[in-house]
């Protein structure tokens, strides 16, 4: 089961031993998620185990549900983002080579205008700390969750995830502006959802690396794309539930180590552990004689249960709900941060022989295509 160390033959590490080498805490939120009764749920809990003869024969034993298991989020985006952006590759320096600067970009949105700003500025040392609540690289996890997705007790939710789903097009929208209007010349972004369980409330947000001129301000940056942000959501403001505001942060890089922590803090997992001890320490979890209410922990269960297919449908395209937003998407990438000949990054040889694989191939299904319809 994923979340445990599964030992070799002769009694070394087995599957999960690289984890623990690059202190990747894969065991934090496998007994939450074995106890959702939901078929999500169960993939993850078989994740590294190799299934051949169990199942489909080529199966890879890896769940993909990357928003929650460590594992899976490390092998298919954290790796690369390290092999790309690390400290110990030549990408910071050859982007300043060629005249350009990196930036972290965070998009957000408060319910309280007061509170809602555009702030662009150094990233130092300081903003690395972890305990750094107002405007430092992580002051974003001590941010309300104002949106209400709540399913349980006969709630509606669809009107919270179209209110997340309209954020994320902003955040989405916001970035192509400023890159078509060539104040940026790549991005690379993730929408993200930070949750909130019992009731469930979410603040969607977006974490984006871009490259822009050397010449280019950071407020000046964090200003024009909090321009965008706020337009996009007066124009949807009859598909909100309440009352959003643009707050953005934009942070210029000036060293390697920065960079690495920057982009790895774009990738990571809804810390479900966390979320259940936090909703399990509030005064109304418990009765007057101590004891956990049974209401409260039915409530906190099928919250659970409802927040992988919720989570999905915020982050993985919005057709199936809200279908006139188009195709956002959870990742964008675009222009030199996009793999290939302009790109300044570097990328792992394993990455390069994977794309170069899937590249032949589909152009052998467009030729094949092309031949049928002759």
């Amino acid at each position: 089961m994923a979340g445990f160390e599964v030992p070799g033959d002769n009694g070394e590490a087995g599957y999960f031993g690289g984890l623990v080498e690059k202190e990747i805490d894969y065991k934090a939120e496998a007994a939450v998620i074995a106890t959702i009764r939901q078929p999500w749920a169960e993939a993850f809990c078989r994740c590294g185990i190799w299934t051949k003869g169990y199942g489909r024969p080529k199966n890879s034993g890896r769940c993909h549900h990357h928003s929650f298991c460590r594992l899976c989020s490390w092998l298919d985006h954290g790796k690369l983002i390290m092999g790309s952006f690390g400290a110990v590759t030549r990408t910071f320096h050859r982007a300043v080579g060629r005249g350009l600067q990196f930036l972290a970009v965070h998009l957000s949105v408060r319910d309280n205008p007061a509170n809602a700003r555009a702030i662009g500025r150094d990233l130092t040392d300081d903003d690395l700390r972890i305990l750094k609540s107002d405007d430092g690289l992580y002051s974003e996890l001590y941010q309300s969750r104002p949106v209400y997705i709540d399913g349980t007790d006969g709630n509606d939710d669809l009107p919270g995830l179209w209110t997340c789903q309209h954020v994320s097009l902003a955040c989405s929208t916001a970035l192509r502006d400023v890159y078509k209007r060539g104040l940026i010349v790549g991005v690379k972004s993730k929408l993200e959802t930070a949750i909130q369980l019992c009731p469930t409330r979410a603040l969607p947000h977006a974490h984006a690396i871009v490259t822009a001129s050397a010449s280019m301000d950071a407020q000046t940056l964090a200003e024009e794309l909090k321009g965008v942000m706020d337009r996009v959501l007066q124009e949807c403001c009859d598909r909100l539930h309440l009352p959003l505001f643009a707050s953005v942060r934009v942070y210029a890089i000036r060293s390697a180590g920065h960079l690495e922590k920057a982009a790895m803090y774009t990738e990571k997992v809804i810390p479900l552990g966390i979320l259940v001890r936090q909703a399990l320490s509030r005064p109304d979890a418990r009765r007057s004689d101590g004891r956990f209410d049974e209401a409260y922990l039915s409530r906190l269960e099928h919250g659970l249960e409802n927040l992988h297919d919720q989570i999905d449908s915020i982050s993985k395209g919005f057709q199936a709900i809200g279908g006139e937003l188009g195709t956002v998407r959870g990742r964008l990438t675009l222009g030199n941060l996009r793999f290939g000949k302009k790109s300044i990054l570097d990328e792992p040889a394993s990455h390069r022989r994977y794309r170069t694989k899937k590249a032949a191939k589909q152009r052998a299904k467009r030729k094949a295509k092309r031949k049928a319809n002759r």
